[in-house]
């Protein structure tokens, strides 16, 4: 899917395959940092206002940061923005070399999840992927194929929303439900959600988007 270096945003401490990731910058959120430093990967830096960080993590964010000489940026609670953007927004003003954005997050909040679904749209030309212990979710472009790699086969459900309002047009090989049809979606379709990869196939699942913009989410169970 990527070629490029990823800026890979970790907000959660949840077991993550990290061999995955292609050329990444590693920055750390709130608790994503603890994992990163468990995990012995290079941070560039670190972010948040760190409200979820016990005392025993706050010292060992500080023991890491005196070894590896990475930026804290600690900010108020009191902000209109998301830690997960202000890592974003941190990158882009520091110039850091990537071409994609990964968030690895995790919880129980809709309001959250919703609200970095939104970046999938507003950082739309950085191919946003959103990973979390359950799901896989990132955007493809009209006019754009797409093939599966097999290490994304371990999900059970894949689903399709618009990204916008325009109406999407997908053809999908290797799928359970309507493979190789021609499906038309908009946004109040559920035509398009719980389709499954058909493994037994000897072809790797593709996707055609031939118009409108569209997000797919991947879901283990």
């Amino acid at each position: 899917m990527h070629k490029n270096s990823q800026l890979v945003i970790v907000c959660r401490d949840i077991l993550v395959d990290w061999k995955q990731f292609f050329q990444p910058v590693y920055v750390g959120v709130e608790s994503g940092t603890i994992a990163l430093i468990k995990n012995k990967l290079p941070i560039n830096f670190v972010c948040g206002d760190f409200d979820s960080i016990n005392d025993k993590d706050w010292q060992l964010i500080n023991q890491a940061q005196e070894k590896a000489k990475f930026k804290i940026f600690k900010v108020n609670q009191a902000k209109d923005y998301l830690d997960s953007e202000l890592a974003i927004t941190t990158a882009l003003e520091l110039k850091l070399p990537f071409q994609q954005i990964i968030i690895i997050s995790n919880g129980n909040r809709w309001d959250m999840l919703l609200a970095q679904i939104n970046f999938l749209r507003k950082y739309q030309q950085y191919q946003p992927i959103l990973i979390d212990q359950e799901n896989y979710l990132f955007t493809l472009k009209a006019k754009s194929k797409f093939i599966f790699s097999k290490n994304l086969l371990k999900y059970h459900y894949i689903s399709f929303f618009c990204l916008n309002n325009q109406k999407v047009i997908y053809n999908f090989t290797g799928c359970k439900y309507y493979s190789g049809t021609d499906i038309i979606i908009n946004n109040q379709d559920v035509l398009a959600i719980s389709n499954e990869f058909d493994l037994k196939m000897n072809q790797q699942p593709t996707i055609e988007i031939k118009s409108g913009d569209c997000i797919v989410v991947l879901s283990k169970k």
